[in-house]
This record gives C-alpha cells, sequence and structure tokens, in this order.
C-alpha cells in the first residue's frame, strides 16, 4: 500500500517544483523586483507559520490517510482556479499571492499526516519504517532534481497557465493513490486507520504539541535555531533570480542550481542510511548548519556557473541528512499520540522566521546587493550551529 502513496506523491512533487519555479520565475519577469519575490515567499510560508500548529491537531484527531485525499483534491481545485485567473484577468500580484497562500494553507496537513501515517503502515519493523522514510524522502529530492530541470527547460516554450494546469492535474493523480491505499488500509485489520479520540480542543492540542517539541532534549534546541536556517534557506531561493540576472545568467540555471541541492540531499539521505548515521544522530544535527553556512558563503562570493554549483550540491548533502535523521527521531522515539502535533510543530517553528527573513533579506538585497547578504546570513548560521553543538544532549543523540 506504500507505494500508492509514494507513486503519487511522485508525480505530485514533479507538479509542485514546476508549480514553485515556473511562479518564482514569473513574478520576477512579470514584477521585477526583490520586494515582489519577497512578497510571493511571504505568501508560500505565512500559512505554515501562521496555521502549521493546528493542522497537527487535526491530524492526531481524525484519519489521516481521509485528510490526505482532501488535502489533495483542495489543493487541486485551487491551482485550477488560478488558471482561470491569470487566463482571463491582467496579472494582479495581490491575487497571486492571496492564491499562493491558499495553496499552502490547503497543503498543511498532508506531511503530518503522511509521516504519522508511514509508523502504521510498517508496524513495529523499524528497519521496514527506515527503508520507507529513504525511499519517501530520497524519491522526493531526486524529483526536485528532475522537477526544477524540467521548469527550467519548459518556461521557455510554455506558459505559467500550463504549467499551473500541470500541477493541478499531479494533485488529482496524488488523490486517486491515496484513494487506492485507503481501500488497501482497510482491508488490513492491524494497521487499519482508526478515527482519533476526542480531546479537549484544537487550540489546547497544539500549544501541546509545541511545548513538548521544545522541551524534548533533542528536538528542542535545534527547532530553537532552525527558524533561522529556515529563513535564510527559503529567502536564498527568492532572491537567487536576481543574483543570476545580475550575472547575465537565466531560469535554466537557477532551476539546475536546485536540482543539484537536490541531488545532494539524496546522497545524504543515503550516507545515513548505508553508513549508520541513523545511529550517530548528534555528529549529523551538528555537522548541518557549519556545512550549510561555509557553502552559502561561497555562493554569495563567487560569479563562476560551476563553482556555484558544486556549492549548491555540497549544501544539499548535510541538508538530506538532518531531514532524515529528525524523521526517523519523531517517528521512532516520540509517543504515537503526539507525532502528529509534533511534525506540525516542526513545520510551523520551521517557518517562523521565513516572512521576516524574506522582507529583511530582500529589502537588505535591494541596497546592498544579493552577494553580501547572502555572506552575511551564512555566518548566521554558523553561529546556530556552535549554540548547537554547545547542546549535550543533541551531541550525544541517537
Amino acid at each position: 500500500m506504500f507505494q500508492f502513496l509514494l507513486i503519487g506523491q511522485i508525480v505530485s512533487w514533479l507538479g509542485d517544483d514546476l508549480h514553485q519555479v515556473g511562479m518564482i520565475w514569473f513574478v520576477h519577469e512579470a514584477f521585477g523586483s526583490a520586494y515582489s519575490q519577497a512578497g510571493l515567499g511571504i505568501a508560500m510560508a505565512l500559512p505554515m507559520a501562521l496555521a502549521a500548529l493546528f493542522a497537527g491537531a487535526i491530524v492526531d484527531r481524525f484519519d489521516r490517510s481521509k485528510l490526505l485525499l482532501i488535502t489533495d483534491l483542495s489543493r487541486a481545485a485551487i491551482s485550477g482556479a488560478l488558471v482561470l485567473m491569470l487566463l482571463f484577468m491582467e496579472p494582479n500580484l495581490w491575487v497571486i499571492y492571496a492564491v499562493t497562500a491558499l495553496i499552502g494553507l490547503a497543503g498543511l496537513m498532508f506531511n503530518p499526516s503522511v509521516q504519522t501515517l508511514m509508523p502504521e503502515i510498517a508496524g513495529d519493523d523499524k528497519e521496514q519504517l527506515m527503508r520507507m522514510n529513504a525511499w519517501y524522502m530520497s524519491s522526493a529530492t531526486v524529483v526536485r532534481v528532475i522537477g526544477p530541470a524540467l521548469a527550467g527547460m519548459l518556461l521557455p516554450f510554455i506558459s505559467i497557465e500550463w504549467i499551473l494546469s500541470i500541477d493541478a492535474v499531479t494533485f488529482l493523480f496524488s488523490a486517486v493513490m491515496v484513494q487506492k491505499m485507503i481501500k488497501q488500509l482497510k482491508s488490513v485489520k492491524n494497521i487499519a486507520p482508526k478515527e482519533r479520540a476526542e480531546r479537549s480542543s484544537i487550540w489546547k492540542d497544539a500549544w501541546a504539541g509545541l511545548r513538548f517539541l521544545l522541551r524534548e532534549p533533542v528536538l528542542g534546541p535545534q527547532f530553537l535555531v532552525l527558524p533561522i536556517l529556515e529563513g535564510v534557506m527559503l529567502s536564498m531561493y527568492y532572491l537567487l533570480p536576481i543574483l543570476l540576472a545580475a550575472n547575465g545568467q537565466n531560469a535554466k540555471l537557477f532551476a539546475i542550481l536546485i536540482g543539484f541541492f537536490s541531488l545532494g540531499s539524496v546522497i545524504g539521505i543515503t550516507i545515513v542510511r548505508r553508513f549508520g548515521l541513523n545511529n550517530r544522530r548528534g555528529l549529523v544535527f551538528c555537522l548541518n548548519l557549519f556545512l550549510q553556512g561555509a557553502m552559502l558563503i561561497i555562493i554569495g562570493m563567487t560569479t563562476s556557473t560551476w563553482i556555484m554549483v558544486i556549492a549548491f550540491f555540497l549544501m544539499g548533502i548535510p541538508s538530506g541528512a538532518a531531514a532524515i535523521s529528525v524523521n526517523t527521531y519523531v517517528q521512532q522515539c516520540i509517543d504515537p499520540q503526539f507525532r502528529g502535533r509534533v511534525f506540525s510543530a516542526i513545520q510551523s517553528v520551521a517557518s517562523a522566521l521565513i516572512p521576516f527573513c524574506i522582507l529583511v533579506m530582500g529589502g537588505l538585497a535591494a541596497s546592498y546587493g544579493v552577494g553580501k547578504v547572502l555572506i552575511v546570513a551564512a555566518f548566521v548560521l554558523v553561529a546556530a550551529g556552535v549554540f548547537i553543538t554547545s547542546q549535550k544532549a543533541v551531541r550525544e543523540a541517537r
């Protein structure tokens, strides 16, 4: 049954990457300023920052497989509506922001639902759970190699309306695959989905998940600094077209860089699984921020295409390794009744500073240049890495 979920997600991720890369470049070409790019980034990040906590409380209450179906269908409808708006209206930046935020809001429950459903599918088999996580995350990152590259090739030849239409169709395909998975789940008694017990209130459940996360000795210190990492990295994506345009580059290189970052993430996931680093999570957690910060300094300083490609690839390795280490830690070490809320709290905490970072870095980039801003942001990541390394529970995490 996991294969239905995976196949549906591979197709859906491909559509997501086409949408994201296409929309970032479309806004850059149509409106052409650091502030318009920053606004798009805020619209994509704001729903996660504000509402992810409550999505986790919902995930822990209801049938997770059905929530997957609802989110896919709602995102397909919203993407289709955006296509119609762009076909019959002049491009309006605020309309694009609003619909982009709605798509993000509609998808908030998907990832926590998947992550909390996988241990149910795997049962008590930890090795099977590790394999499922590796397949799921590796597939996501491989698609993010293919998706941006495909977007870079398609953008000169097809309109943004076609790209968004493809995205809507991929959501529908994913919904069909989820429905097939639901049928198999119901036929297997030991992992059949059940309604979650009623709790006091969604608000209280959401805050309980956040408190649990921040007090957890391994996860808590990391998620004090994770908003900095996520804010800097996502801001970089939205400012990257401006940096490339200043160097005479185009959408093709933009897509290639994102693709090589994703390829590095696949290598990072593979290293953790193949070399037993899942039992040395502390090492992975401590190196993550240092290595990404070092590569970001290089990106900010260089104008060489090849050096930039290599830096993006190397930056992806610690990112992928840290991501699978966090996921498996939550799935194996956190009480099932908290998993949905913890995964959502992770998303919410990670997104907390993204709108602020995009706004600040976008404004500074307009005044001082993208390269200088990325270098300063890189030193902030290194400082955050020093703090993480100083935490004994994180260093010794297994």
